[in-house]
């Protein structure tokens, strides 16, 4: 985890000048977190003579380079200079040694969506097994036309992930159990096929195959052969791998662009 500094220092703006450059400030660090540069939200600090900094969590040492920086996430930086002719200076404060994952940086590889990675980022590289930023991807998002393949930003990748948690976190506690399990488990469900119409518009924008991680919490009723033999829940037809991928993943069909795994009590 990189640990940054991002300070304006406005010299010459007025009151209403410093509030928008504050709102603006905000505006970044809600966007710079929605696309993946950063792990969590970070709240502005105003100071006094004008200054406004903000300390920030990024998942590698060039996330919040503003080259890497798209659509409305570039616009807000655009407007944040020209208020005072003044750029924010972006510092450098280390790296915070915890045990985290570096990013992918395999040049052609194939992706998974799998909303049980919720920290970094939900598109791991089965390459390579490491998180694929969001905002190293095309942009999903384009809320003027839904079918177009162009984008603007990640929200819809964002959201969904939201609602995966949600969900999964409420099977978890038992609360719907049955109605939880459909939706992370079913292959005909809203929030599967919400995310498999993420995957086809990934695909499409980077050309690479992207897969569905589609979860089993099926309680354990039959033997590791009766699971093997199990068929994949679109096409019916054999996906049992007998090399899991990144030790995960036990079941893969390429056509349907689907990945599983045995349950949790035949995994060991």
């Amino acid at each position: 985890m990189h640990i940054f500094e991002l300070k304006l220092t406005l010299i010459a703006a007025d009151a209403p000048q410093i509030d928008k450059a504050y709102r603006l400030f905000v505006n970044l660090a809600d966007s710079l977190y929605r696309q993946g540069h950063t792990l969590s939200r970070h709240v502005p600090i105003p100071e006094r003579a004008g200054s406004i900094r903000m300390f920030l969590n990024a998942v590698t040492a060039d996330a919040l380079d503003p080259k890497h920086y798209k659509s409305s996430l570039s616009k807000t930086w655009q407007e944040l200079l020209v208020i005072d002719k003044q750029e924010p200076v972006l510092k450098s404060l280390g790296q915070e040694r915890v045990n985290m994952d570096t990013a992918c940086g395999c040049e052609a590889p194939s992706y998974v969506l799998d909303g049980e990675y919720d920290v970094y980022s939900p598109v791991r590289c089965l390459d390579c097994g490491k998180f694929v930023p969001l905002y190293t991807l095309p942009e999903t998002y384009n809320p003027q036309n839904e079918t177009s393949f162009s984008g603007d930003g990640y929200d819809d990748v964002f959201l969904w992930r939201q609602a995966y948690e949600s969900v999964m976190g409420l099977w978890f506690q038992g609360l719907c159990e049955d109605q939880m399990c459909e939706e992370l488990s079913e292959v005909d469900s809203e929030l599967t096929e919400q995310g498999m119409d993420l995957t086809r518009r990934l695909e499409f924008l980077t050309g690479s195959p992207i897969y569905y991680f589609l979860a089993d919490l099926t309680e354990v009723e039959f033997s590791l052969t009766q699971a093997r033999s199990r068929s994949c829940p679109e096409c019916g037809s054999r996906w049992w791998l007998e090399v899991p991928l990144l030790e995960r993943y036990d079941f893969c069909c390429e056509p349907c662009r689907l990945v599983s795994q045995l349950p949790a009590g035949l995994r060991h």
